[in-house]
């Protein structure tokens, strides 16, 4: 595997993400949607393309593979898969708050390995990993974990308990109420109080920020914008 640092990353909202690696490869994360019983989404998720679609669990949220163009490879069960510059491996998880009970709670973390950069993408996985699922995560420069002010997935403890056990350089918010992509009265809170509290708190003013270094102590990057 190529080990340059040159990492592209867009956030959709919510939870989904786009990787693209040096090479160009297209990975795409949990495309989010709204089911016939509940509306989340103002807008529909955008018609976009990619090579490899990762799905972490069926809920509709996080699961909206209609909306994905072309003809990409899904994962949605934990197994390994590589390129020339990426390995990407599931690991199996369990979903947080007892949530996904119809189908066994069973949430898949992702952990992405891109040009030398590692991420890692929780999905809706509960704070408590235990020692062999940590084993499987390995050590990692990037979190991708869910923040939320009213607390729907975990609190603040609890996120700070994964941070400390994963001890990522780079913590990234996801799975928070964003006003203009969201109705107003859904479970999810916004992240405003969290990050005030963070120290290296970042801003990233655009939907897209490219990675090419890592920072020598840990920070907080948020997402200002989205891809629409």
């Amino acid at each position: 595997m190529k080990d340059s640092r040159d990492v592209e990353l867009q956030y959709f909202g919510h939870a989904s993400f786009l990787w693209i690696t040096p090479d160009g490869v297209r990975i795409l994360i949990d495309p989010f949607g709204n089911s016939p019983e509940k509306t989340w989404f103002l807008k529909p998720f955008p018609r976009t393309a990619c090579d490899i679609l990762l799905i972490t669990h069926p809920h509709f949220d996080h699961n909206a593979f209609e909306r994905i163009e072309g003809r990409p490879s899904i994962i949605r069960n934990p197994i390994a898969l590589e390129g020339d510059d990426f390995y990407i491996r599931g690991v199996m998880g369990r979903h947080a708050k007892g949530y996904g009970e119809e189908f066994d709670q069973e949430n898949l973390i992702f952990v992405l390995e891109i040009g030398g950069i590692v991420f890692c993408h929780i999905g809706d996985n509960r704070a408590d990993l235990g020692r062999d699922i940590l084993k499987a995560i390995g050590l990692i420069d990037v979190l991708l974990v869910p923040i939320d002010g009213l607390n729907h997935l975990l609190n603040d403890a609890e996120v700070e308990r994964l941070i400390q056990s994963l001890r990522p350089l780079i913590v990234i918010p996801m799975h928070y109420h964003i006003p203009d992509l969201m109705a107003p009265k859904i479970p999810l809170g916004g992240i405003e109080k969290w990050v005030s509290q963070r120290v290296n708190a970042r801003n990233i003013e655009s939907s897209t920020v490219k990675i090419s270094s890592l920072p020598e102590q840990r920070e907080t990057w948020v997402f200002r914008d989205y891809v629409r």
